[in-house]
């Protein structure tokens, strides 16, 4: 059986993204959550209307590239598909040496397909088509990086850092992303959460002390084999990753290209895009509520534990969090709570609840090796408690990006009109 470009184009772009890990590295700009939730999400896109552009599925439908096809049989799709795969990944990544890997791998699979069936001009046109729709979507501005980003709307505090209490404590960094124009949502705050908790409350001292108590440096090294301990060191981004968005990506390729379950390549094009645009919209979601609230994370809220007006709380200046750094953008809601519902509701819809899988999110980083999961719902529940037990949230914005993702889930399912697998 040939390679299924769908599946090796999306093996190669988290190779891509794990191989970024020097400061110095022209391809630094992707390495980051959000950006690599668009990339992800492009590169699906890009094959999926490819693909249905040649006709012969009516699931494939082109959605965001509606471009004529140049008259070539369905028989063709996986042409369009290496194509596309090729042109968008060419188009977003600059190091001489994954271009390279790029150029390679469409080569194997060209002349893998090549070598079953089709005439040569035929193949080269299909080629073509699919870089065509790629360029198309690569240079459809709704869906590039927002470049203008006025801070109007943005509620940062009043007071710089070090006075602000409870707001974030550092630059906005990617607060532009939640500008960027969802895939299939109508609006990026669609799903917009409720707020996070009053700094006063008793629902707040709650989650600071499981937090302080659940998510600490020394806690955690000191029960390094735990359970906790080692999901927590699994669903950790950063540096050598696919990045939080590209777990879930991992995930339903593994389940995709399981041989057991015979998926064609239409099904696995359609169980792909589903999860890519899912992934970004989730992203963009969540991004819209975190920089509406701009709440601390949990290592400056320990910090200063004595300044927040709880009764119930005090400053610890030593606390450190487990994930060994506080994170980059505000603390409600959690994104990858939000990507956990929005993919596990896909995949269930899909698959059912039910599916076993292998993944190892830190083969880059070595953190941890292989690990088996059995259940989807369970697997998202997990990856959102890890976000306490790595000390970088709260439990209610992991529940509540939890519940803002099943819905964006929902709304995937519907307007792609996806059919159980």
């Amino acid at each position: 059986m040939n390679a299924s470009p769908v599946i090796e184009w999306n093996r190669l772009v988290i190779d891509l993204m794990q191989s970024i890990t020097q400061p110095s590295d022209v391809d630094l700009p992707r390495r980051n959550t959000s950006e690599a939730a668009r990339v992800y999400a492009l590169l699906n896109v890009a094959m999926h209307d490819a693909m249905g552009g040649l006709g012969g599925d009516p699931a494939l439908e082109p959605r965001w590239v509606v471009q004529p096809a140049p008259g070539l049989s369905a028989d063709l799709a996986p042409f369009a598909a290496i194509g596309a795969g090729c042109q968008l990944l060419e188009g977003l990544f600059s190091l001489p040496q994954r271009e390279q890997q790029i150029r390679d791998l469409m080569r194997n699979l060209r002349d893998e397909h090549a070598g079953a069936s089709g005439v040569i001009a035929d193949i080269t046109a299909a080629l073509d088509y699919g870089k065509d729709v790629a360029s198309a979507l690569l240079a459809d501005q709704r869906y590039a990086i927002p470049t203008n980003d006025p801070v109007e709307d943005l509620h940062l505090p009043a007071n710089p850092p070090p006075e602000g209490i409870g707001r974030l404590g550092f630059a906005p960094g990617a607060a532009r992303y939640r500008r960027l124009t969802p895939f299939v949502l109508d609006r990026g705050d669609w799903f917009h959460a409720p707020p996070p908790q009053e700094l006063a409350g008793f629902g707040y001292a709650r989650e600071w002390h499981e937090v302080y108590a659940q998510g600490s440096l020394a806690l955690r090294e000191a029960a390094a084999d735990s359970f906790e301990s080692r999901m927590a060191r699994l669903w950790r981004g950063g540096v050598g990753t696919s990045q939080e968005t590209g777990f879930w990506m991992e995930i339903a390729r593994v389940i995709s290209a399981d041989p057991a379950r015979a998926l064609t390549l239409s099904e696995q094009t359609r169980v792909m895009t589903a999860i890519a645009v899912a992934n970004c919209d989730a992203m963009i979601t969540s991004w819209s509520s975190k920089w509406t609230y701009t709440f601390w994370r949990p290592q400056d809220a320990i910090r200063r534990g004595d300044e927040d007006g709880n009764a119930a709380t005090f400053g610890d200046p030593a606390w450190a969090p487990y994930n060994g750094s506080q994170g980059a953008s505000p603390e409600h809601t959690s994104g990858t709570a939000t990507f956990a519902g929005a993919c596990s509701t896909v995949l269930a819809h899909l698959f059912g609840d039910a599916v076993s899988f292998e993944v190892d999110f830190q083969s880059a980083t070595g953190l941890i090796g292989p690990q088996t999961f059995d259940h989807l719902a369970l697997t998202a529940d997990i990856a959102v408690r890890t976000r306490v037990w790595n000390g970088i949230y709260f439990a209610s914005a992991g529940e509540a990006g939890l519940l803002a993702g099943r819905l964006v889930g929902r709304r995937i399912i519907d307007a792609m009109a996806l059919m159980p697998m």
